[in-house]
């Protein structure tokens, strides 16, 4: 591709595919004369440059769980051992609680006025690798959660359980590998 800097026409390269690894930038940080020639944004350039290299990671950040009453959902996750990280109220009609189950990096959220069209107690998607399902399920037993104990399958071993508002979860033990 070619473009016009300055009246003349300079070599341009493609944008890059979105599979490559993104590097943050300073804002203090020049963007000009990089190595290979690449005349753009330095995350530009390292997008082009890596992009041969390896694959962008994409992970899982935040599931939103519809509940009818947010207190009472909040105190369910922090007794089953949910850690709560962030519980505000920005504006009137907008509360946005996070929680993140132990060990986890993906947390859930749910709240007030946040536009979640999933009615409560629908949400049955959320699956959990635990490293032992007969723990996990004496866990919530003992945290006085209503779980379904141990479901055996050549795929791993489950265990469900649900929050007030009916949202079901899914623990999964993993098989042994050999």
């Amino acid at each position: 591709m070619t473009g016009l800097k300055g009246g003349r026409s300079v070599a341009t390269s493609p944008p890059a595919p979105f599979s490559a690894s993104v590097s943050r930038v300073p804002a203090h940080v020049s963007h000009r004369g990089t190595a290979g020639g690449c005349r753009g944004p330095r995350v530009a350039c390292d997008l082009r440059e890596s992009s041969r290299e390896r694959t962008m990671d994409w992970k899982i950040e935040l599931i939103f769980v519809p509940v009818t009453d947010v207190d009472r959902a909040k105190e369910f996750y922090e007794r089953i051992g949910f850690h709560a990280d962030f519980d505000q109220v920005p504006f009137d009609g907008l509360r946005f609680v996070q929680m993140t189950p132990p060990g986890s990096a993906c947390s859930i959220a749910f709240g007030e006025g946040l536009g979640i069209t999933l009615e409560p107690g629908k949400q049955n998607t959320i699956q959990v690798v635990v490293p032992d399902a007969d723990e996990a399920l004496a866990h919530l037993h003992a945290m006085r959660a209503e779980a379904e104990g141990v479901d055996e399958q050549a795929w791993g071993r489950f265990v469900t359980f649900a929050d007030p508002d009916g949202n079901r979860w899914t623990l999964q033990e993993l098989p042994k590998r050999d």
